[in-house]
């Protein structure tokens, strides 16, 4: 795959959007699918630049690659329940609300 290539050229992170099924992470230990979200999308127009925004500014923050996938993951599905490229993209507390959704139902499971 892909990602050894990166890794063994000296990539920490290598990050594969999967759209709609959510992103493929991988670093040196370690490599997994993070999923995607289900929602009722209108435009995924941006959505892959939302993700990758959304990716390097978690990554910014501290998260570690996998939790940086996660609120990637959700900010992309979010900003597909709009028309265009800007204007869905969605806040920080929607992105988090979506996240606390999915960790409630996985929960329950």
């Amino acid at each position: 795959m892909r990602s050894s290539y990166l890794l063994a050229r000296g990539a920490r992170v290598v990050a594969l959007k999967l759209g709609k099924d959510g992103a493929y992470v991988a670093t040196p230990d370690e490599r997994r699918v993070v999923p995607g979200h289900v929602v009722a999308a209108v435009d995924a127009t941006g959505a892959g630049d939302c993700f990758g925004g959304a990716f390097v500014a978690r990554l910014a923050a501290g998260d570690d690659p996998f939790a940086a996938a996660r609120y990637a993951n959700a900010a992309a599905a979010l900003s597909t329940l709009g028309f265009g490229a800007v204007a869905p993209i969605p806040h920080r507390e929607d992105v988090k609300r979506l996240l606390a959704t999915q960790r409630a139902s996985e929960a329950h499971q």
